[in-house]
Parts: structure tokens; C-alpha cells; sequence
């Protein structure tokens, strides 16, 4: 074996095989290049996940342990040098200070074939991943031009477009994600050349061209990269707001670039993340010293957008940044909601705070503190602990919790002080720190031997904060205009057809969901793992010979079981739990749908689950609000619940029906009250872990 010069210098000599003529890898082809990058990395690929493979180890001095011992050693000079500082004698070196000089701990010997220990392997491989994404990111910008002469490029039929553009190549052959396509595609000026163009001119070169040529080299990873993007994007939203150029933010940023390679080379993306708005602020004061602070330039501005969110688990999160007079409006409704029934909201400095925020005498405080912010949300997002102040309120670490997840700007970046307000919020009252002055001695229930029950013995059971009686108000408005019929909300008309909230589930799965008996033994879907059936996402090219199989002994197809494979989905939602599902059928139309393999209806059958609107109408003017003990939202935020459950031979008619909020509603589908009717008069028992002696109570506020 010879040592060669043809790979890149890793520090060391790496042999080689005399027959492996690597020298020969400048001459190959990019396609033959790939197709080593591809058998080099299978190979690796197996290696590694082989158990069997082994690595070099070093060899450890003799007599030297993790304690900190020193060797003991023949020789006698090393010896000397290796005694122990606490019996150093007066001879022994010494510092300046008069502190004896304690040697170095004794390192271990490097096998001779270093290059196969784990940390040259690790380096090695980090390389070969920033090179990989140097790779992708190169070839994303000759991909440009192809789009217009696909046949000659793709093999693709004269005539068919068959990639609009390369997020869409991406998508189809790369299998990447659009926020990943995003990030590639935001890469490109700065570190990829023009292909087939005058390499001279400044317009085809790379923006950073340090830059360029280090994150070719495989020296910086990607997402470092990506955050000098973003911080240049950032800086571009910046000057737009103040008196310097474009030109100028340029030239500061070439300035500026030795210490982005470097920083990028050296640090982890967290830790670089975190330096980034701090250069941020430097750079921002040397483009215009007397210009606004760049966290003012940058913060979000109010647009009275809906937005949501969804999570793994089904649930999602819905929000909206108000303008002034919206969120004013918005305020105005939440007082007087919550003081509707006589019981004012506290008038106390909680409340003046909440009305009257302070917002202006606070930006200063909020621009004076922005140079210590923490990293961005992004990263707070995968950091365990990213709050750790003892000072800092509920409220202030529930909106750093609820800001962190949608701090992402439009452009597909994280934005530099997207999650400004979440680290800094105005230290004024929420939602949640006011407080309703209820009288403690008010009457506002009686048990089923008709005594009266006050404020302060139901506030022992459940306690309502006002963010939870405003959220049912909203929920119970909302689902309100989601119940109303076509012909009079128009914008529920979707093609042509009612906006009806389709929940597609399996049958045992849908039997359980609506309380039906259980389907027949054979046909239930066995438990564990056996009651799982892979989809089939890929089959061999039936023109190609090598893949087919002329064993007589393999059949194409098999059987399928007696059963069906589990799923619960709400159709243009996602997944949606049994549990959830069970929510929704209680006051609903249920339409059931027998499919066949072939996505054809073969059977359909209609009940009528949901009150009509002459019932609704009767229901509400009956209990004009909640029902639930101490609750006092009217009936127009309320929902309909089936005393006896519709799937347990419940009529869907007007004695067996209540009125409830929507908390409240949730409230006794999750066990938490449970209603019985004594009498033609409903009473609401607490569960034992609210209140162990389980009294029967009922609503005395809309009784009177």
C-alpha cells in the first residue's frame, strides 16, 4: 500500500490499495462520480450498521488510570519527572509564583493505522456530510436552466412539462420537504456560480465568494450556512426601514465575512445562532449608528391574519396578531362577558394594566434589553431548558411556550427577532392574571334537597378563570356559525356541497366510536402488531425481466384478511382519535358509508343525530344558558348534549336534552360531571377528585 495525495488532507497518510489508482477520480465523469459516492457510501452504510465492526483502539500508558496516578516507569529520569506534586522536593521546577510545576497526564499511544479510530472517522465523516450538502446545493443551481429544455435533460416526451420548476424536482425525485427545497434554494447566490455564463462578472458570481469557497471545501455544514442567509435576509428587511443602502449592507457584510467562515467552521449551529443577533446589532449600527435599533426594524407587524397550527397529536393552535383597535374591540367584548351576570372583573391594577398597556413606555425597555436575547425559536424549540429565570412570571413563559412554535416568517426562515416579544413581554397583566370579583356568600346553586349553595363552596369543586370562560364564549360562537345551514351562512358552500366535516374510520373503529355492539369475533382486527398491514407503495417495473420471478411456487397476490386495517381521519384535517371522534358524534348527522376496495359505495345508511333547529330553538329558550353549576354563558354560545348518549338509545328530541358550554360540555364527556335528571330536574354530580363527597348540584342562576 502507498499513501496518496489524490483525497484531502485529514492530517494524516491514509494507505491505499497499489491497485486503487485515486489519482484516476479527476478524470471521472460527474455520473461516474456519483456512482462512486454511491458505492463508497453503501459500503459505509453497512459498516456501520454491521455490529461486528470494530474500530482502532489507542494504547494507554502503562500503569496510568482514569484517577490521575502516573505511571510507574523503568526509567529513572521519567521517573523524576513523574513524581506527584504533593512530594515535590525543593529541586522540582517550579513557576514563577513559587507553585510547583505539574506535568502533563501522560496521553495514549495512537495505533499505527489512526485513521480507522473513532474521532478521524468522525472527522471524516462530518466532511463527507457537508460535502454532501455542498454537492446538492451545487447541483441545485445547474438544475436552473434545465426546466426549459427538459427532453434534452430529463429524457422526458417532446411536449411534456414534466417538472414545473426544481422545488418541484426536488419533491419528486429528492423526496425533500418544501422547507428543506426552501433553504436549498436561498443557498444559491451566495455560494454557487453561474453555470455556462462569464465567470468574470461580478453578476455570476457567488455573493460571498470566501464563503463560497469554504462551504465547497465541505469545511462549514449547511445549517450554518442557512443562518448567515437568514442574517443576511435580516439585514435586507433592515435597511429597507432606515437611511442606509443596499450597497452599503454589502459592503459591511464582505467586511464582516472572516468572521462568519470562521464562526461557522468552529461552532455548532446552536451556539452560532446565538452570536448571530448580536452581529446582527453590530452590523445594523455600522450601516446607520443613528437608525433605529434592528429588533424595531424587525418586529412583526399586526395584520388581523388567522393563522393555525397543527400538531402530531390532532390538536392545533389558532391565533391572530391584532391591530390596535381590533384587539381594543376585542378587550371591550371580554369585560363585558365577563361581568354580564353582575360580577365585575376586579378593578384593581391587573385589570388597568390589561386594558391600558403601556406599549410605548415599554419599547424602549424592550430595544435597551435586546442585545442579551437568547437564541431564536427555532433553536429554543430544541433546547430542554431554554427559560431558566426564577423572575420571570407564568404568563411571560407561556407566551415564550405559545410564541416559540410560529415564530417562523413567511419567507421560510426563522426570523432574527421573530420571538422577540415571547423572551420580552410587556410587563403588563394577561387574560389569565385577572380575576372575576365574585361574591364568596352569592347563591349560585342548590343540591337535590333544595339547598342553596354559594360562590365560595363551588369554587372549592371548579374554579373557572376568565381565560377559560372567554375561550368557551369564542368556541361556543364559533361552533354556532358552524352549525348554521347553508342557505344561511353562504361560506360554507364548498363545490357545491354543504361544509360537512367528514370523519372516514374503519368499522370496529367506527362501531366503538358510536357505541354499536361489537362487530362479529372474526372480523375483529387482531391486537398488536399482527393488525397491522403494510401499505404498498412500490412495485418492480413489470417491463424489466431481472425483476420478475418465474418461481411457479409465488403467487401475485394473496388474500386479503377478514378483517380492516385501523384508521381515523377527519377528511382535510388528519388524524383525529376515537376519543375525539366520540366528541364530535354527539351532536351530529351520521352518514354511514360501506366502501369497497375500489373506493365505490356499496351500502349507505342516514340517522339523524342532531337536534333540528326547531329543537335547538325549543332547547335554548328552555335553558336560556349552561346548565352546569355556577356557569353563566347564554345559550347563544352554548352546544346541545344528549343526556342519554344517542349510540345507547338516546332519542335525539327535547327532554333529553341540555344545554352546555363548550368547556363545560368537555367537561362531562371527560368524566368530570356526570348529570342526573330527578324529576324532570337535571342536577350535575362533581367527579370524586373534585370533590370526594359528590353532592348533587344544580344551575340556580338561570333557575330563578
Amino acid at each position: 500500500m502507498v499513501a496518496t495525495n489524490a483525497l484531502p488532507d485529514i492530517g494524516i497518510a491514509v494507505p491505499m490499495p497499489d491497485d486503487l489508482k485515486l489519482e484516476a477520480v479527476k478524470e471521472l465523469s460527474p455520473g461516474q462520480l456519483a456512482y462512486l459516492y454511491l458505492v463508497v457510501g453503501t459500503e459505509m452504510s453497512q459498516r456501520m450498521a454491521d455490529p461486528a465492526t470494530t474500530f482502532a483502539q489507542f494504547t494507554r500508558v502503562s500503569g496510568a488510570d482514569w484517577s490521575g496516578h502516573q505511571p510507574q516507569v523503568d526509567d529513572s529520569e521519567s521517573s523524576t519527572e513523574a513524581v506527584s506534586p504533593h512530594n515535590a522536593g525543593e529541586d522540582d521546577p517550579t513557576h514563577a509564583d513559587g507553585t510547583p510545576v505539574i506535568p502533563p497526564r501522560p496521553l495514549p499511544t495512537a495505533p499505527e493505522c489512526r485513521y480507522d479510530t473513532v474521532p478521524m472517522i468522525a472527522d471524516m465523516l462530518r466532511r463527507v456530510q457537508h460535502l454532501q450538502e455542498a454537492s446538492i446545493t451545487g447541483f441545485a443551481r445547474h438544475l436552473q436552466p434545465m426546466f426549459q429544455a427538459q427532453p434534452e435533460y430529463f429524457g422526458t416526451p417532446e411536449g411534456v412539462q414534466a417538472f414545473r420548476d426544481s422545488t418541484a424536482y426536488f419533491k419528486d425525485v429528492f423526496r425533500f420537504s418544501g422547507q428543506m427545497i426552501k433553504k436549498i434554494h436561498a443557498r444559491l447566490p451566495y455560494v454557487t456560480w453561474n453555470p455556462g455564463q462569464d465567470p468574470t462578472l461580478g453578476m455570476n458570481q457567488p455573493k460571498l465568494l470566501k464563503l463560497a469557497a469554504a462551504f465547497t471545501e465541505g469545511t462549514i455544514p449547511a445549517e450554518n450556512l442557512d443562518r448567515i442567509v437568514w442574517l443576511d435576509k435580516d439585514l435586507t428587511k433592515h435597511v429597507h426601514k432606515t437611511t442606509a443602502t443596499a450597497e452599503q449592507k454589502d459592503a459591511v457584510l464582505q467586511k464582516f465575512q472572516p468572521t462568519l467562515i470562521e464562526a461557522a467552521q468552529a461552532s455548532n449551529p446552536d451556539a452560532f445562532n446565538a452570536a448571530r443577533r448580536r452581529w446582527a446589532d453590530k452590523i445594523a449600527h455600522a450601516l446607520d449608528a443613528d437608525g433605529p435599533p434592528i429588533a424595531q426594524t424587525l418586529r412583526k407587524q399586526a395584520d388581523n391574519v388567522i393563522r393555525d397550527q397543527a400538531y402530531a397529536d390532532g390538536s392545533g393552535k389558532i391565533w391572530i396578531h391584532a391591530t390596535p383597535e381590533i384587539f381594543a374591540e376585542y378587550k371591550n367584548f371580554v369585560v363585558n362577558q365577563l361581568n354580564k351576570n353582575g360580577a365585575p372583573v376586579k378593578t384593581d391594577e391587573k385589570l388597568t394594566e390589561w386594558l391600558y398597556s403601556p406599549a410605548e413606555e415599554q419599547s424602549d425597555e424592550q430595544e435597551a434589553t435586546s442585545s442579551t436575547a437568547p437564541t431564536d425559536s427555532e433553536d429554543i424549540r430544541n433546547t430542554d431548558n431554554p427559560v431558566n429565570d426564577d423572575s420571570m412570571s407564568a404568563a411571560a413563559l407561556a407566551a415564550n411556550r405559545d410564541t416559540s412554535d410560529h415564530s417562523t416568517t413567511d419567507s421560510g426562515h426563522a426570523g432574527l427577532f421573530d420571538d422577540f416579544e415571547a423572551d420580552h413581554p410587556l410587563a403588563t397583566a394577561t387574560l389569565e392574571d385577572l380575576s372575576i370579583d365574585h361574591d364568596p356568600d352569592a347563591l349560585v346553586a342548590e343540591d337535590d334537597q333544595g339547598n342553596p349553595v354559594t360562590q365560595e363552596t363551588l369554587d372549592d369543586i371548579e374554579t373557572l378563570n376568565p381565560g377559560q370562560l372567554v375561550s368557551a364564549i369564542l368556541i361556543g360562537a364559533m361552533k354556532a356559525i358552524f352549525s348554521m345551514a347553508p342557505d344561511e351562512l353562504q361560506v360554507k358552500r364548498s363545490h357545491g356541497a354543504d361544509a360537512t366535516l367528514v370523519v372516514v374510520q374503519d368499522i370496529e373503529t367506527a362501531y366503538q366510536t358510536l357505541g354499536i355492539d361489537a362487530i362479529p369475533p372474526e372480523a375483529q382486527r387482531p391486537r398488536g402488531p399482527d393488525g397491522i398491514v403494510p401499505t404498498i407503495l412500490q412495485r418492480p417495473n413489470p417491463k424489466d425481466p431481472n425483476t420478475l420471478c418465474n418461481n411457479p411456487d409465488h403467487l401475485l397476490g394473496v388474500s386479503p384478511p377478514p378483517w380492516t386495517g385501523y384508521i381515523s381521519e377527519a377528511l382535510n384535517v388528519g388524524a383525529l382519535h376515537p376519543v375525539d371522534a366520540e366528541k364530535l358524534a354527539c351532536d351530529c348527522q351520521i352518514v354511514g358509508q360501506i366502501w369497497n376496495q375500489h373506493h365505490s359505495v356499496l351500502n349507505q345508511r342516514r340517522a339523524y343525530r342532531s337536534f333540528t333547529r326547531d329543537q335547538r330553538r325549543a332547547i335554548l329558550a328552555r335553558d336560556r344558558g349552561c346548565q352546569t353549576p355556577g356557569c353563566t354563558i347564554i345559550a347563544a354560545w352554548c352546544q346541545i348534549h344528549h343526556l342519554k348518549a344517542w349510540a345507547h338509545g338516546g332519542a335525539t328530541d327535547i327532554d333529553n336534552a341540555i344545554t352546555l358550554c363548550a368547556f363545560h360540555h368537555a367537561a362531562v364527556h371527560n368524566g368530570k360531571w356526570t348529570i342526573h335528571t330527578i324529576n324532570g330536574t337535571h342536577f350535575f354530580q362533581p367527579a370524586p377528585w373534585l370533590d370526594p363527597t359528590q353532592p348533587l348540584l344544580r344551575n340556580m342562576y338561570w333557575a330563578i
